[in-house]
């Protein structure tokens, strides 16, 4: 996202990101067994939307008693006027 005076960069994991986050601990166990729907949205009910770049969302798995989901989460800004610099 960019206006007149900054340039922001927001980023974080994607689908394969998520389910190898799994073996971790950082995400239910049973996300792991996702990892074949990464490759193949038409059947996923949930991703990564990069909204052609003007934002990003996250619609995750259903969470059940006892879980939790840590993932990470980057943002990164700089003077909109300054060419030199890069936030990508």
């Amino acid at each position: 996202m960019e206006d007149e005076t900054t340039r922001l960069t927001v980023g974080g994991s994607d689908e394969e990101a998520i389910c190898q986050a799994a073996d971790a601990g950082e995400v239910p166990r049973r996300w792991a067994a996702l990892i074949d729907e990464v490759h193949d949205h038409s059947s996923s009910t949930w991703g990564v939307d990069y909204g052609d770049y003007h934002g990003m969302s996250w619609t995750l798995p259903p969470l059940e008693a006892g879980d939790h989901c840590a993932l990470p989460v980057v943002a990164a800004w700089t003077p909109a006027a300054d060419e030199s610099a890069n936030t990508l």
